[in-house]
């Protein structure tokens, strides 16, 4: 995968089912009231319901997102947005 800011080749793994934990996840914080706020590190889509539902239950949802990532619904469904490009800047890779 090539950063569309640096233009580095990075190495990407590919794991299934990720969506559906971090859905559960938030379920669950919300059903069980172990939280006030839930931050999303994703614009996809696939966690409108979730949110929707955490919202329902008095969560608030901040959503961390590169613009191009974002998702309309998303962006019309959280509570506060905070972009990812804004802040490349201030984020150091190092090597291992």
């Amino acid at each position: 995968m090539v950063c569309p800011n640096c233009s580095t080749t990075h190495e990407r793994q590919i794991q299934k089912g990720v969506d559906i934990s971090l859905a559960t996840d938030i379920l669950r914080h919300a059903l069980q009231k172990t939280c006030n706020i839930c931050i999303i590190v994703s614009g996809d889509e696939d966690f409108k319901d979730a949110i929707e539902c955490a919202k329902d239950a008095g969560i608030k949802i901040w959503v961390a997102s590169f613009r191009n990532s974002l998702s309309k619904e998303i962006k019309i469904t959280a509570d506060k947005i905070i972009y990812l490009d804004d802040l490349f800047n201030d984020i150091k890779f190092t090597e291992k």
